[in-house]
């Protein structure tokens, strides 16, 4: 599921208006509960997306997040390893084979990328396409 830097911009200003000074970059965070800006546990979560759905009809699931998240920070240029580690994962091919989705374009503007690095030239796309 892809969130768009304005939804992102959206969720903050939220976030920033219905909880205040409330520091924390979690999206599924405790803003009732003990320890308030933690992160909910795995079972709270699951409670409130099912709450969601039922409500809202859309079907989605929380996972879905941890792979937009994965894909985004590598179509970014982050290292795999730096990704492995943000997404608490003990392989990289683990992120590779479930969580990364990229396409030949992907593996296009990377590959200029880096051409564009070894000669010390601009890249001639934006990574992420």
């Amino acid at each position: 599921m892809h969130v768009s830097p304005e939804l992102s911009r959206l969720y903050s200003d939220y976030m920033h208006v219905e909880n205040g000074d409330l520091d924390s970059d979690y999206v599924f965070v405790n803003l009732w509960g003990h320890p308030r800006g933690r992160p909910m546990t795995y079972p709270n979560v699951y409670r409130l997306v099912r709450q969601l759905r039922q409500t809202t009809g859309v079907d989605f699931h929380p996972h879905q997040f941890r792979h937009t998240h994965a894909t985004e920070m590598l179509r970014a240029g982050v290292r795999g390893e730096v990704a492995r580690r943000r997404l608490t994962h003990t392989s990289t091919s683990t992120l590779d084979r479930y969580y990364t989705h990229l396409d030949d374009a992907d593996l296009r503007s990377a590959a200029e990328r880096f051409w564009a690095a070894r000669e010390g030239q601009e890249p001639t796309q934006e990574p992420g396409h």
